[in-house]
């Protein structure tokens, strides 16, 4: 099962090669038999598990640390599976390169929180798949869902009310509007209330938000 997906690349990260595969490769993929393909979807589902949680964990530490960029290009890449020059143009990026350092230290990181996850045989291999770009896992679709990057519900009212930093607001809105995340869109409108309605729950918010970091720690 191992060696049948290392033979496989990985989908959801915006690859150039792709153009370059044609259409009976893409779908001519030999099945196995039924123990085989039952024990590759076992473990897809387990390793689709694992990276999840591995994203979640990458996508917390950029916003906590303001890499508002970083996250837009990752989030292209990885989440929306676009191609490296396509994301390059639509961020006004000049050096293409620059995106794909972006994209080698985000596999990089991702194979390292894969790693250290606990997951027995499974996360060694996982954590190597991903950052040798070989496993048969789709990205794009364990982006969606655990929805990695989602901001928590206080971000929104924050930015309801207002007084959130310029690199925030934009990559919220970058969320919103390009990205068209409809559970995000829902809860912006819910939270987009009168401030005098609002400090409520942003009090709740707050509170919620401290005792997750501090269960994080």
């Amino acid at each position: 099962t191992i060696d049948h997906l290392r033979r496989r690349a990985i989908r959801g990260v915006g690859g150039e090669e792709e153009d370059s595969i044609g259409m009976l490769e893409r779908v001519a993929v030999d099945e196995g038999t039924p123990s085989q393909v039952f024990g590759l979807r076992d473990l897809g589902e387990r390793g689709s598990d694992l990276l999840g949680e591995a994203l979640i964990t990458f996508l917390d530490e950029a916003f906590l640390a303001g890499e508002w960029q970083r996250l837009q290009v990752v989030e292209l890449l990885l989440g929306q599976g676009e191609r490296n020059s396509h994301v390059a143009r639509e961020l006004g990026i000049a050096d293409e390169s620059a995106v794909a350092g972006i994209k080698f230290r985000a596999l990089k990181r991702l194979a390292h929180l894969a790693g250290q996850a606990q997951g027995g045989h499974l996360k060694d291999e996982i954590s190597q798949a991903v950052s040798e770009g070989r496993m048969d896992l789709d990205l794009a679709q364990t982006w969606k869902r655990v929805s990695a990057s989602c901001p928590h519900r206080y971000w929104w009212a924050r930015l309801a009310q207002g007084p959130v930093g310029e690199g925030l607001r934009d990559y919220l809105r970058f969320h919103l509007d390009r990205i068209g995340c409809d559970t995000c869109q829902a809860t912006y409108e819910d939270v987009d209330q009168p401030v005098g309605e609002l400090e409520p729950l942003v009090s709740r918010l707050q509170a919620s938000t401290i005792i997750h970091l501090r269960q994080k720690r």
